[in-house]
């Protein structure tokens, strides 16, 4: 695995390296990883952990904003959530909120229309009329991928009519 005999140094960037190889990672989440390599390691140079994600951003493995024009790309696609819930979950990534926000503009997501993809992905527009109850339900599934009142709205009444 990790040859014991290298520096602090070149053992955290081969660690680094070999992690990277499996999943990309945001500079945040790299040195969560490395502080734990660090420790449980008892490497002595502390400072060598800012120096090995330095590294990383010059070859260009961490680019955080890279990351979130990905990361964004993906869940747009696969798996809609509103741009609230976006930059929330990136912001628990390590991205900046205004990097989010600038790459989210960028993207131009349409939250009416995710709202729309999500309810026809799950086969909610199986039928034509809709009681209380069911619209309910629907209102509680958007207001759990982060969506608001409006798109909610919005996106029940273009496909059903509902008041």
């Amino acid at each position: 695995m990790l040859n014991e005999n290298l520096s602090d140094y070149e053992r955290l960037l081969q660690y680094s390296i070999l992690l990277i190889s499996k999943k990309r990672y945001t500079s945040l989440e790299m040195g969560k990883k490395l502080r734990q390599f660090f420790v449980k390691h008892l490497l002595k140079d502390e400072f060598v952990i800012e120096k090995v994600i330095e590294r990383l951003k010059e070859l260009n493995y961490l680019n955080d904003s890279q990351y979130a024009k990905d990361y964004i790309s993906d869940r747009i696609r696969f798996k809609p959530r509103s741009k609230f819930l976006l930059k929330r979950e990136l912001s628990l990534k390590g991205i900046s909120p205004e990097v989010s926000a600038e790459i989210l503009d960028d993207s131009g997501a349409d939250e009416f229309e995710m709202a729309i993809q999500l309810l026809r992905k799950r086969g909610f527009f199986d039928s034509e009329n809709l009681s209380q109850k069911e619209q309910a339900k629907y209102c509680r599934f958007l207001a759990s991928k982060g969506f608001n009142k409006e798109i909610i709205y919005k996106s029940l009444k273009s496909q059903y009519n509902c008041d």
